[in-house]
């Protein structure tokens, strides 16, 4: 995605409220699902709920499906990331035809390591029906991608690649599964944990080195430098009295 469309993508997701920035939006900011506290927050399974989803989708499709024809050729079959990968996997579908699946969503991180017998309880994580990790069907030599919205710090997505392969090895089936496509990538982590634990992450927007510069005139100058310097060091904005600090400074503008 040049420039120019992540430009207006992000325009969209903005004017949408999708982007959403403290305090204007929210006073209290927002708790990311790696803990760390967060001055903007980029929800995007409200995209379909927005009179423009048509518009933002059809953007999205369009950059993740120039990766898959680009970068990842081989694909057989995408997997959306419960949740808000799973609408995107589906579309992507429709879009270029290759068939996705998707994964269970559980209810706690530790429960990848319960060291319960596999045969006996095939799925912590679904009580119910067949107790699947990943819904949908995998086949021997399938070369699987993840689908997602967003990657923080990249946990998510690893988690997720478990999931294909504990699922994988229940059904007896020898699959691949070492890529994921998201829309954004914040650029706190993610990629580099991805890329050690044997991962390639591709992303619509790197947010922290060009995304910032593409909000300059979508966004007020004060939240744009506000999600800047968060995403140059997220640490000292956990400490709730700089986050007083910055709030006051905010305002006053």
């Amino acid at each position: 995605m040049n420039d120019n469309e992540a430009r207006e993508l992000l325009r969209l997701l903005c004017e949408s409220k999708v982007i959403k920035v403290w305090p204007v939006d929210n006073t209290q900011g927002w708790t990311l699902h790696n803990r760390m506290w967060s001055p903007f927050y980029i929800n995007l399974r409200e995209v379909y709920s927005k009179p423009t989803c048509i518009v933002m989708m059809r953007k999205i499709c369009a950059g993740m499906s120039g990766i898959l024809e680009r970068d990842l050729a081989d694909t057989t079959k995408l997997v959306g990331v419960a949740t808000a990968g799973i609408p995107i996997a589906s579309i992507l579908t429709f879009s270029t035809g290759i068939p996705s699946c998707y994964t269970a969503k559980f209810c706690d991180e530790r429960e990848l390591d319960d060291p319960k017998d596999e045969e006996e309880s095939p799925s912590p994580f679904a009580a119910h029906g067949e107790r699947a990790l990943v819904h949908g069907d995998l086949d021997d030599g399938d070369r699987l991608v993840l689908i997602d919205d967003i990657v923080t710090d990249g946990n998510s997505k690893l988690l997720a690649r478990n999931l294909v392969d504990k699922e994988a090895k229940r059904r007896g089936v020898d699959v691949t599964c070492k890529d994921a496509i998201v829309v954004i990538d914040r650029e706190q982590g993610g990629g580099r944990v991805l890329n050690d634990n044997g991962m390639q992450l591709y992303s619509l927007i790197q947010l922290r080195t060009r995304g910032v510069r593409l909000l300059e005139g979508i966004m007020e100058p004060p939240y744009v430098a506000l999600i800047e310097d968060y995403l140059e060091d997220p640490r000292k904005y956990q400490d709730e009295d700089f986050r007083t600090k910055a709030s006051a400074r905010i305002t006053d503008l």
